[in-house]
């Protein structure tokens, strides 16, 4: 399979590597995703101040649920001379 043909089935790659192995021109292509992880945060503070003739203060605190998106490598296609060589994808 050519590199043409991997960018039409799974689009232009997140990052690139290039290489020799064996005397050949390796190049790796790598797709990143994104997994969803849930953190409980706590937050809070003070703050005070003046807002054009007012003055305001305030003490504010929370807890929550946030969820954060983690970036991983989903899958890397390896080419020698231009042509797939190897590939990974991830369950």
């Amino acid at each position: 399979m050519s590199k043409d043909a991997v960018s039409l089935a799974w689009g232009s790659p997140s990052a690139r590597a290039d290489g020799l192995m064996d005397g050949k021109a390796l190049d790796r292509w790598d797709y990143i995703g994104q997994r969803p992880v849930v953190t409980n945060n706590f937050f809070g503070g003070y703050d005070s101040g003046y807002y054009g003739p007012y003055g305001y203060s305030g003490v504010g605190f929370g807890f929550g649920p946030e969820i954060i998106y983690i970036p991983y490598r989903s899958r890397s296609v390896w080419f020698v001379d231009g042509e797939v060589n190897e590939w990974e994808s991830e369950r």
